[in-house]
């Protein structure tokens, strides 16, 4: 698999996100709540209660592809704080 991410939009969801969700839970939050095809050429990021968990998901044709990225010992991710609406952010 080979995924060319300058390709990709990037999206993150404003405001808190159940982590315990897998990635159809996410695809559906995505469809009704972002309002965005899910199955588009997008990766869509997520982040938990607590802000040091973030859960990315990309539709690639076959399937979706999820990662989980923990952050237990440094500050918490600030940057989430200042999203209360939909931006779309290139990394």
């Amino acid at each position: 698999m080979e995924l060319k991410f300058e390709d990709y939009n990037f999206y993150i969801k404003p405001a808190v996100t159940d982590m315990r969700k897998g990635s159809r839970g996410l695809a559906i939050i995505v469809q009704n709540e972002m309002k965005i095809k899910p199955f588009s050429e997008s990766v869509f990021l997520f982040c938990g209660r607590s802000k040091r968990t973030i859960k990315a998901i990309v539709w690639d044709k076959n399937g979706w592809f999820v990662v989980i990225n923990s952050n237990n010992i440094g500050p918490n991710l600030l940057f989430i704080h200042y999203y209360d609406s939909l931006h779309r952010t290139i990394i």
